[in-house]
């Protein structure tokens, strides 16, 4: 489905926050091979911005309200 050029950069933004979030969930893997917590650290922190840009998302779609976790 094509989206509305109105929506581009809000499209674009929750593509990049999916993407961190897959991006981190790899990076949690690796803490199987190697045993580094540092994997951890580091997909937390990915996770982190990408949770922030889905709210930055949820308020441009949804204005003054509640958006759930």
């Amino acid at each position: 489905m094509p989206v509305p050029a109105s929506m581009g950069k809000v499209h674009d933004q929750y593509l990049e926050a999916l993407a961190l979030f897959e991006t981190a969930s790899m990076e949690m893997i690796k803490v199987a091979a190697d045993g580094k917590v540092e994997h951890l650290i580091e997909a937390q922190t990915m996770s982190q911005r990408a949770a922030e840009e889905l709210l930055i998302v949820g308020d441009v779609l949804w204005p003054g309200e509640y958006k759930p976790n």
